[in-house]
């Protein structure tokens, strides 16, 4: 609480007192919330004193009120500048952010310092490549709880097979983010060095961060302006004023497609050194090395993504697949899962297509765009692979779809147990094989998609 009580402290005396002149003492302040809450005899100026020294602390359900209290003696006095403060300040101590009608509540004639912030803030992100997510509000509510907090994790890794929509979890969670107000300022550099249209096409990025000193310098343009990004400056002392600048307050820092900058190890340790307050969200087809927290994206449900099905068809005007029923689509889900990317270039391929027809080249890996589709999503993956991993890797549609036994593994695929955990520690860091259980029982699997990618299209890549 030193910290929720010393902010308290600095808003008190950078407020002015009404009636009397000059800042705003800890007696004004009790008298203020007195008459505010309807109370006679409390808080009084010790009570102040108290919070001020991190010495009593209000119960963040029954002493909410107060807490809004405080804030609006503040602002209506000058001392708090905006909403994002006041968020701030609420989450050094433990409490949640403002909600909408309570932000209302402590600034009555409106926020418009925090909407110009905003506003600069979301000109930072890349344009979102979705109008609306599926299955992803439990995920957000884990992330954001992960973030808002005031202590570890500091640097949290959104890791899953490419299409899965890494970036766009990113991006709704780093927009709901911004309205709490929670982070001083935030910054968004991409490493993705291209994408896959919709039209199965692979598209080249225009401009992505592909070092350590360009990351450096993005976050530094970002943060501090173009002066201090620019190439005349030494790196090491462009490091110094961001780690200054980023152990101010707490900032949210998001690095998308982390695995394709050039020396990936050695940024990791920076970004640690640069975390605390700071607070990191990485994307990244692998699993990062280091004391992260790795959050492996799931693959959509069948329910959910007969839904995205279904909207990506409204919205791109094909009302004959948005009313088909679960039955007539249930086909593409069981070729490719749950893979957002994946079902977005279905529907895409349906403007021309027929369903029927679609389906029975997708199940043999016939067309260009199935075949860019696997070449997008597991073609580095695949060369990156030891001959012994590719013989594990194609024993894996050998296993349940719920998963298979490391024993069961070793009988199918006739490699030795320990070359079947030594390909299995790789493939899990490539995401390519997921692994659940428990203690005493894990499991291995693969997703749909990456099932169908094996049995049909493996072969024309082994050389």
């Amino acid at each position: 609480m030193r910290v929720f009580g010393e902010q308290l402290q600095v808003f008190r005396n950078d407020s002015r007192d009404p009636q009397r002149g000059g800042h705003l003492t800890q007696q004004a302040l009790a008298q203020s919330l007195q008459e505010l809450l309807g109370l006679r005899e409390w808080p009084r100026p010790q009570t102040i004193s108290d919070w001020e020294r991190g010495q009593k602390r209000l119960d963040p359900d029954t002493d909410r009120n107060v807490l809004v209290a405080i804030l609006q003696v503040l602002a209506r006095c000058g001392g708090l500048p905006h909403s994002h403060a006041a968020n701030r300040w609420l989450t050094s101590g433990g409490y949640a952010p403002l909600f909408p009608q309570e932000r209302t509540t402590v600034f009555p004639n409106g926020d418009a310092r925090s909407q110009q912030t905003d506003g600069a803030w979301r000109a930072r992100l890349e344009a979102p490549t979705y109008t609306r997510l599926f299955g992803v509000e439990r995920s957000l509510a884990q992330l954001r709880a992960l973030l808002e907090r005031a202590d570890a994790p500091w640097t949290i890794a959104l890791e899953g097979l490419g299409g899965l929509g890494k970036t766009a979890l990113a991006h709704e969670l780093t927009s709901r983010l911004l309205e709490s107000g929670v982070f001083a300022d935030l910054a968004w550099i991409s490493a993705r060095p291209s994408s896959l249209s919709l039209g199965g096409t692979l598209v080249s990025a225009p401009h992505p961060v592909l070092s350590v000193e360009e990351a450096e310098r993005s976050l530094a343009a970002q943060l501090l302006g173009a002066e201090t990004a620019s190439e005349l400056l030494r790196p090491q002392d462009r490091r110094q004023m961001l780690q200054e600048h980023l152990s101010a307050a707490p900032h949210l820092l998001i690095i998308d497609n982390l695995e394709s900058l050039a020396d990936g190890e050695q940024l990791l340790p920076l970004l640690q050194r640069f975390a605390k307050p700071a607070k990191f969200l990485l994307t990244s087809r692998q699993r990062l090395p280091g004391p992260l927290y790795h959050y492996p994206v799931p693959a959509l449900e069948e329910a959910d993504a007969l839904a995205l099905l279904r909207h990506a068809a409204e919205t791109s005007n094909l009302p004959h697949v948005a009313a088909a029923t679960d039955d007539q689509l249930r086909p593409l889900f069981q070729i490719v899962g749950g893979n957002p990317l994946a079902l977005h270039l279905a529907v895409g391929q349906l403007h021309l297509r027929e369903l029927a027809s679609l389906v029975a080249d997708w199940q043999q890996a016939a067309g260009r765009e199935i075949e860019a589709l696997y070449t997008f999503i597991y073609r580095t993956a695949w060369e990156r692979l030891e001959e012994s991993c590719r013989f594990a890797f194609l024993a894996m549609p050998l296993a349940a779809e719920q998963g298979g036994r490391l024993a069961h593994l070793v009988a199918a695929s006739g490699l030795a147990e320990s070359e079947m955990v030594a390909a299995l520690e790789q493939l899990v860091t490539l995401n390519l094989v997921n692994v659940q259980g428990s203690l005493n029982d894990r499991r291995f699997s693969i997703h749909s998609l990456t099932r169908s990618f094996l049995r049909r299209q493996v072969a024309e890549w082994w050389n």
